[in-house]
């Protein structure tokens, strides 16, 4: 499992850095919009990982939102989700759609 790790790791398109910062995520589901709370765990210049529900599924588009010090939300769209049973299981990768934010 190491060389998977090793590998995968290598061939990121951005660098990563380890995170803990709380966030909101809007997502439209089942034709409501769910906020829900979440953590960042790990983020880049294009995208982060966090803590995901039930709810989340490749290529769902989320809005990003901090719960504190800024006044925007960042659109992403989710690009994967942590199997059942692993070590990344209730995570999810959200790639960001623009770089630039958004009045919340």
């Amino acid at each position: 499992m190491e060389a998977l790790t090793t590998t995968y790791a290598t061939q990121r398109r951005w660098p990563r850095a380890r995170a803990n910062v709380p966030v909101r995520l809007a997502l439209e589901y089942r034709g409501q919009t769910i906020l829900r709370d979440s953590t960042v765990l790990d983020l880049s210049n294009r995208g982060i990982r966090v803590l995901a529900g039930p709810e989340f599924t490749p290529g769902l588009i989320v809005r990003v939102i901090p719960n504190e010090g800024a006044d925007f939300a960042e659109k992403a769209r989710v690009v994967w989700i942590g199997p059942a049973a692993s070590s990344s299981e209730r995570q999810a990768g959200l790639e960001f759609l623009d770089p630039h934010p958004k009045p919340a």
